[in-house]
């Protein structure tokens, strides 16, 4: 988009998007800041996504995967197919604010130091409008481990203004020091492709805070996000991922002695899990799966840990106990169909 070096590179993931990808593309080439390469992946899309980027995008590279490697193992081959300062994960039904990428590459330069990513404004589309209701302004783990999106479902009247630390971004459009990504590499990756979709952002976050990075949320740069709900086999899949990520993630970073301070959070959300696979058996599925790729997990656990800088006290700062109210309106979030889109799916 400008031919001066990359300040950003905004790697997209693509996999049958064509629906809602042209105003992410419009979004795109609105932004102030012109220091800026685009690269798309596409998942093996089955529709026209990949055609749509080329004609929306000319001049900008797009890799095409003969098969779908989830988000993780795309995004990690376009971040290492880049070269800016700075790396934007953007997904296809986000649409950026024209300052987007300017406010959040100063909010960075100006924390230096330490500070490697950033948490946007994220609200949600009203039927293809922008709308005031909050999507994210970045993550928080539950103590039983589980991440959420801070403020979400809330409607925007302010509550979220202030530029503060957070524990991670939304991978949605999340901006990422390149320096940062680097550090944190597990066995050449930066976001683990054993997840293949779903927590891979939230693991990144928790490995970033392990080595002393901090993210940081800047409320001025605002984008909103198109989410839509999966049903029928889908939602089942996407069920069996979050089981097993949500495990993995915690046998990488977690550490015993903080699950053990833990334990009632743990053991509540784990036989509620557990009630839900009983009654649908098909989810047994990811804690299978979480089982068979635990040696590896132990071999990316040792990476992890050996560049940790944090201590328990101010790791466990992080995991936040839910109150009544928050805990029913997660509920009536999700049962209003507040779900992740299929698009991050393998």
């Amino acid at each position: 988009m400008g031919e001066e070096r990359a300040v950003v590179s905004v790697v997209l993931v693509l996999w049958n998007c064509e629906a809602f990808l042209r105003p992410c593309l419009q979004s795109l080439r609105a932004q102030t800041l012109r220091q800026v390469e685009v690269l798309a992946v596409d998942n093996d899309s089955a529709d026209g996504s990949a055609g749509l980027f080329a004609a929306e995008m000319p001049g900008c590279p797009i890799q095409r995967n003969e098969h779908n490697l989830g988000f993780a193992g795309a995004a990690n081959q376009g971040i290492d197919a880049t070269t800016g300062e700075f790396v934007l994960l953007l997904n296809p039904d986000v649409v950026l604010q024209a300052d987007f990428l300017e406010q959040l590459v100063a909010a960075l330069r100006a924390a230096g130091g330490r500070t490697g990513w950033a948490a946007a404004r994220l609200l949600r589309m009203n039927r293809g409008e922008p709308g005031t209701v909050i999507d994210s302004t970045g993550h928080f783990l539950t103590r039983a481990r589980y991440p959420h999106n801070r403020g979400w479902g809330e409607e925007d009247r302010g509550q979220y203004d202030d530029a503060v630390e957070v524990f991670g971004s939304c991978a949605a459009a999340a901006l990422y020091r390149r320096e940062m990504l680097d550090d944190i590499r597990v066995r050449g990756e930066v976001f683990d492709a054993d997840f293949s979709s779903y927590f891979e952002d939230a693991d990144l976050d928790w490995r970033a805070v392990l080595a002393g990075w901090r993210c940081l949320h800047v409320p001025e740069a605002v984008a909103w996000h198109e989410r839509g709900g999966s049903g029928g086999e889908a939602l089942a899949r996407v069920k069996k991922d979050m089981i097993r990520n949500h495990l993995l993630m915690m046998v990488k970073n977690d550490r015993l002695g903080m699950i053990l301070a833990d334990l009632p959070y743990l053991a509540m959300y784990w036989a509620k899990m557990l009630g839900r696979m009983l009654a649908d058996p098909r989810l047994f599925g990811g804690l299978f799966a979480a089982l068979g790729l635990l040696p590896r997990m132990l071999g990316k656990r040792r990476r992890i840990q050996s560049k940790r800088t944090v201590s328990n006290r101010e790791m466990r700062s992080w995991f936040v106990d839910l109150g009544l109210r928050e805990k029913v309106a997660v509920v009536l979030q999700r049962v209003a169909g507040a779900g992740p889109r299929d698009e991050r799916n393998s």
